[in-house]
């Protein structure tokens, strides 16, 4: 984690955030490409006899045949119905078909079809279920009762149906493809990607079954071969908007920007008010420091939906960025007025209320952090740098502590601790500290530092001078920190002038870590 510093007049870190850029994904997830399904071939069609749809056989009376007569034209004026957008109409004569003829499978079928376009899933399942008890060797009947059961969300019984199809017709892709839609659905990833892998199998130019398929491989942590298939999706369909965007999350994941920002905008040409396409091109563009881009990647947004928190906390994070403090803060004002309990937002506002000067209402933000999530370690670190810059050193100190309590490796911590206790004459207080500071990362320049003047201020001469040897050795800023450096360069020429051994053990290898800035003297 990189972080950036800066110092209060007293030396002191103040903890800055890194910008979390939030990606958006519809629905919390990369979305899957198909929210209807691919019906499997319908029990009968108009062009077959009603016999060969499975109606039972006729005795040939003439009445029998003339009711006959009269179903099928039914049938045929219901399709013009619908034909028409007249879905009532349908469901009116096809409910006259079987009155006429009980056991017409094709009306029962239509009419199942059109209650199901009216939203009418339980009376549809009811005659998809009639359609079967008729014809229990149809894999085509037992597949449309899985889809209607499948959209009434009884994703058990849609299973059961979907499995009974495949017992009767194996190498149906779509079967496989949509059993593996409602195992997806249902939560049961591993038996979906099974069922996808089938289908494929079957059917590899089902682009449906690819981009499904990259979701949950993305899901298990398989990104490149999550992203071979969004790739063969987009290959099958170029103008698939969903795989393109999930193709871009994935690529976003991954650190390849340039790729993910190059999808994110073939999905905005090809539909240019998604807005998880705008939101996640701003996270983008502001990782490769394109601030004006995602600026307007996320006005973009906000054009489209006013109430995005998002891209209002994701705004203002850019504007800080840029340095446009004000507007930053008018941004995370509104997030927090859509989303009072936004952490991030909250956040933002006080360490941008801060770099405004204005550390009162900075105070009180970070206080609210902490009161909605109390292992908030970050905000309680600024809350003791702000008590400390105002005199406040007693509850710096407690602050602190409670930091070091929830992370005693935080050697920011602890050295701005030590100066708060050195700042109270607790000079063993303060030794104390910057060692421990030390003992967590022993190349922290300015620990070695604070504890050298600590040691002087205390008489440890040999002490302090090891201390200010291994600070000069560490210190690499030398533009912004050279009165420091030439005040330890003073103490050493005056050590050894003294005759003081300022000679240190050497050290050890140590693990590479990150320095820190500072961008300002004592």
């Amino acid at each position: 984690m990189n972080w950036s510093w800066s110092l209060v007049s007293f030396t002191s870190f103040h903890r800055l955030s890194r910008i979390l850029l939030l990606v958006c994904l519809p629905a919390g997830d990369p979305v899957a490409a198909a929210t209807t399904f691919p019906l499997p071939s319908n029990p009968c069609t108009l062009s077959e006899p009603v016999s060969q749809c499975g109606a039972a056989s006729r005795s040939g009376k003439e009445i029998l045949v003339a009711q006959s007569l009269d179903a099928n034209a039914y049938v045929h004026r219901a399709l013009e119905s619908r034909s028409n957008g007249d879905l009532d109409g349908a469901i009116t004569s096809l409910k006259k078909a079987l009155e006429l003829q009980p056991d017409h499978l094709q009306a029962r079928h239509q009419l199942a079809l059109a209650l199901q376009a009216k939203g009418e899933l339980d009376e549809a399942v009811h005659h998809l279920r009639e359609i079967v008890r008729q014809i229990p060797d149809s894999a085509a009947a037992y597949g449309n009762l899985g889809n209607a059961l499948q959209a009434t969300k009884d994703f058990e019984g849609a299973i059961q149906a979907y499995h009974a199809a495949i017992k009767l017709k194996p190498n149906d892709g779509a079967l496989h493809y949509n059993l593996g839609y409602t195992l997806k659905t249902k939560g049961d990833y591993e038996a979906a990607i099974t069922e996808y892998r089938t289908a494929l199998r079957l059917d590899p130019d089902h682009a449906n079954a690819h981009n499904n398929l990259g979701l949950l491989l993305q899901k298990a942590g398989q990104v490149d071969s999550a992203m071979e298939h969004y790739r063969e999706a987009i290959r099958l369909q170029p103008k698939d908007v969903t795989s393109h965007y999930n193709l871009g999350i994935a690529l976003h994941g991954k650190g390849q920007l340039e790729g993910a920002i190059q999808e994110y905008r073939t999905v905005i040409a090809l539909q240019p008010d998604h807005v998880g396409a705008h939101t996640n091109l701003g996270t983008a563009l502001q990782a490769t420091e394109d601030l004006d881009g995602a600026i307007a990647a996320y006005r973009t947004v906000l054009t489209f939906r006013p109430n995005h928190a998002i891209a209002r906390y994701n705004l203002g994070t850019a504007l800080k960025a840029k340095g446009k403090l004000g507007e930053a803060i008018t941004e995370y004002r509104k997030t927090l007025e859509l989303k009072p309990d936004h952490v991030l937002a909250r956040f933002g506002l006080a360490e941008t209320l801060k770099l405004k000067g204005d550390p009162n209402e900075a105070l009180e933000q970070y206080r609210e952090v902490l009161r909605l999530q109390p292992n908030h370690n970050d905000a309680r670190f600024n809350v003791g740098t702000i008590l400390q810059a105002k005199g406040d050193l007693p509850g710096a100190i407690a602050t602190y502590r409670a930091v070091l309590k929830q992370d005693p490796a935080d050697a920011k911590a602890h050295y701005n601790l030590g100066l708060a206790l050195q700042a109270t004459g607790d000079l063993d207080g303060a030794i104390e500290q910057f060692q421990a500071g030390l003992s967590t990362q022993r190349d922290h320049a300015l620990l070695h530092y604070a504890l050298g003047q600590a040691l002087t201020q205390k008489g440890e001469t040999r002490q302090a001078a090891q201390a200010f040897e291994r600070y000069l050795g560490l210190e690499q800023d030398v533009a912004a920190n050279r009165t420091r450096m030439d005040r330890a360069q003073r103490f050493l020429k005056e050590a050894k002038a003294a005759g003081v051994d300022t000679k240190d053990e050497p050290a050890g290898a140590e693990e590479e870590l990150d320095y820190l800035d500072e961008d300002q003297d004592d």
